[in-house]
């Protein structure tokens, strides 16, 4: 089911800011993409093996901003890479854990679903199946 770390996710009021920490280390950014209909601008930077995603809303009554209200910058949540979504969906749900939502989020990388924190030992926890890569 689980087959690695996908990446883990960091909520900021300024993404340019937090990807500047970043940098320091050496890491850059690689991808970045506007989810206009849930309000989030995404940034992802490689870090080998996995990446490091920082989240910043674009509107103000985004549920990211809202969770910039109550808990401020951090981590937001931690994605796993799955093979295959619907088998994991299947088994989450078989054990009677509760998902944000069944219906998969699509965006340029991949399909994902959200296990929701009460069913997560209180963090949010992704599973994203990834877009099959180009061929070369």
């Amino acid at each position: 089911m689980i087959i690695g770390i996908e990446h883990v996710s960091f909520a900021s009021p300024d993404a340019a800011m937090v990807m500047k920490f970043f940098e320091q280390f050496g890491l850059h950014l690689t991808y970045q993409e506007d989810l206009v209909k849930d309000g989030i601008r995404t940034c992802q930077l490689d870090a080998g093996n996995a990446t490091i995603e920082i989240i910043e809303p674009l509107r103000a009554d985004s549920s990211l901003q809202r969770f910039l209200d109550s808990r401020g910058p951090g981590i937001h949540h931690v994605c796993f890479r799955v093979d295959n979504l619907e088998e994991t969906i299947a088994q989450i749900q078989a054990a009677g854990l509760e998902l944000v939502s069944t219906e998969p989020l699509v965006d340029g990388q991949g399909r994902r679903v959200f296990l929701h924190p009460r069913s997560g030992y209180g963090v949010l926890m992704g599973l994203v199946e990834r877009h099959p890569e180009p061929p070369a």
